[in-house]
């Protein structure tokens, strides 16, 4: 519809009989208002698109479970911890199990749900994420700026790999995610910790 209507306006802009030259004009500057408009519908439909990717924040906040496989106790374990430590430190720790990718590379869908979300504090940039994704058996944890010298990529990888993916072959995701989430959280508190005890020597 849009490529049509272009090119109707498009014919009637060179139509050379009968038309003022004041007409010709104004139907010159209707041509590129209506393609500068058509521009902006289709980035928003783009836009759109992408969103649609990412799953909606759930009221949860700390635990984003859509595939349903986490248990009930380990839910609530996590919710406790990551609401105690944004309660200390301002750091926002979040859980996303998702069913499937969807074709996304993980890396740029963990980015793409850590953007979207604003996970972590605004202007501290304190947010960690760990995302897995049961049908492709990977995961991913990201790291606000903010957090990078509490949880290293060594650091969060081992963690995941020691604690977490033997519990996830077994089906027990819950558990793994429990036991990662705990030991992440633990070292982000800790390095707060540090850094207030630091600031109060100067008091």
């Amino acid at each position: 519809m849009k490529d049509y209507i272009i090119k109707f306006i498009r014919k009637s802009c060179d139509f050379s009989g009968g038309i003022s030259t004041k007409t010709k004009m104004k139907m010159r500057i209707l041509f590129v208002i209506i393609v500068f408009i058509s521009q902006i519908m289709a980035m928003n439909i783009v836009n759109a698109q992408i969103k649609k990717i990412y799953p909606v924040a759930s009221q949860l906040k700390y635990v984003n479970d859509y595939a349903k496989v986490l248990d009930s106790g380990s839910t609530q374990y996590i919710l406790s911890v990551g609401k105690e430590l944004e309660a200390k430190t301002g750091a926002q720790a979040i859980v996303v199990v998702i069913d499937s990718l969807k074709d996304v590379p993980i890396g740029t869908y963990a980015t793409g749900i850590f953007r979207e979300w604003g996970i972590g504090q605004k202007g501290k940039n304190n947010g960690l994420l760990i995302l897995l994704s049961v049908k492709e058996k990977q995961w991913r944890v990201e790291v606000g700026t903010g957090l990078e010298g509490a949880v290293t990529d060594i650091y969060s990888s081992r963690v995941m790999n020691d604690y977490s993916v033997p519990k996830f072959k077994q089906g027990l995701y819950g558990e793994g995610l429990r036991a990662s989430y705990s030991l992440l959280c633990d070292s982000v508190d800790r390095k707060s910790t540090r850094l207030n005890s630091s600031h109060r020597l100067y008091l």
